[in-house]
């Protein structure tokens, strides 16, 4: 071969050889930019998302432990084994409920350590398994 072919095919090869590394060296840096700019606005989303979350369950849940540890329930809840007993808890449920309602509460019940469950009306025995099984 004439050394002119020689080095046409040189500088052809190197060429090829160039744009291979160029390009791999370009798309691993976009790439692993890509990568850490969708971390990021992973986080950012999350965050914003639990931020939103966070002040929504504190609307919801404020009203409730201000009324449960403000002492207004806790004079109704002296005697629960006796029929004036459970007719004060139902009398302090009723007062609970009308309460919450100004807070956007739709209900109240009360459920003691032993599982005995009142609402407004009184004792009550709510038949919940079949619809969380």
């Amino acid at each position: 071969m004439k050394l002119q072919v020689k080095l046409v095919l040189a500088l052809v090869l190197v060429s090829i050889l160039a744009t291979v590394t160029s390009v791999t060296i370009s798309s691993y840096l976009s790439f692993k930019n890509i990568s850490q700019s969708a971390q990021k606005i992973n986080h950012l989303v999350l965050t914003s998302i639990s931020k939103d979350i966070q002040a929504g369950l504190k609307t919801i849940i404020d009203p409730l432990y201000k009324y449960a540890t403000g002492g207004s329930l806790a004079p109704y809840l002296m005697n629960s084994t006796t029929d004036l007993g459970k007719k004060q808890i139902s009398w302090g449920v009723r007062n609970a409920k009308n309460s919450l309602k100004k807070e956007g509460y739709l209900g109240t019940y009360l459920i003691l350590s032993d599982g005995t469950t009142f609402d407004d009306t009184g004792e009550i025995t709510p038949d919940i398994s079949d619809k969380f099984s």
